[in-house]
């Protein structure tokens, strides 16, 4: 129930329509929504830890703002995740890192095998 005190054109005295209150991606860690994989029902990404190192993160995610995904958990900001080049690498491997085109809330890292 919402009171509207400023009457907007084509909403009449009890009505009923759908509302969906839209947060603030401000302050949450955003990753590339292409960054995110699937591994039987559960959603990864990769990252790129100390010394080079892939890791393998499962991710609880948010909502899609654009073509960037809010992160509820499982990456931190500050780490590197691996945006192209998923297919070519796996966790444990060592890769050098590229600096990507990531937004000021996440780094975005393109893998080459070393």
């Amino acid at each position: 129930r919402a009171r509207v005190d400023h009457p907007v054109a084509g909403l009449v005295p009890g009505q009923f329509v759908r509302v969906q209150l839209a947060g603030s991606a401000s302050d949450s860690l955003l990753v590339p929504e292409k960054a995110i994989a699937t591994d039987q029902g559960q959603r990864f990404v990769l990252v790129v830890g100390s010394g080079g190192e892939v890791a393998y993160r499962p991710v609880q995610l948010g909502a899609l703002h654009g073509d960037q995904r809010v992160v509820l958990s499982g990456v931190s900001a500050g780490e590197q995740v691996i945006v192209s080049g998923l297919m070519k690498v796996r966790p444990g491997m060592k890769v050098s890192t590229q600096p990507g085109t990531a937004g000021p809330q996440a780094q975005a890292a393109d893998a080459s095998k070393t």
